[in-house]
């Protein structure tokens, strides 16, 4: 049985823990998401690299998140 302290520390119905390791799990996915971007004017305008060696990171980074 839970004790009073314990049945407070929920949020939206989940315990405490759960809520934050979600909050950090998308964070996490939103700072992913951004980069992505920002990582992409980096290699072609900083790096100087191809737009078609860019294109074949990309296919590289897709591929690999699918599996």
């Amino acid at each position: 049985m839970e004790s009073e302290s314990e049945s407070k520390k929920r949020f939206f119905g989940l315990s405490s823990v759960i809520f934050v390791l979600g909050m950090v799990s998308l964070l996490m996915d939103l700072s992913s998401q951004m980069i992505v971007p920002i990582l992409l004017l980096y290699l072609t305008s900083v790096l100087h690299v191809q737009v078609g060696a860019v294109g074949i990171i990309e296919g590289i980074a897709e591929t690999r998140q699918v599996f």
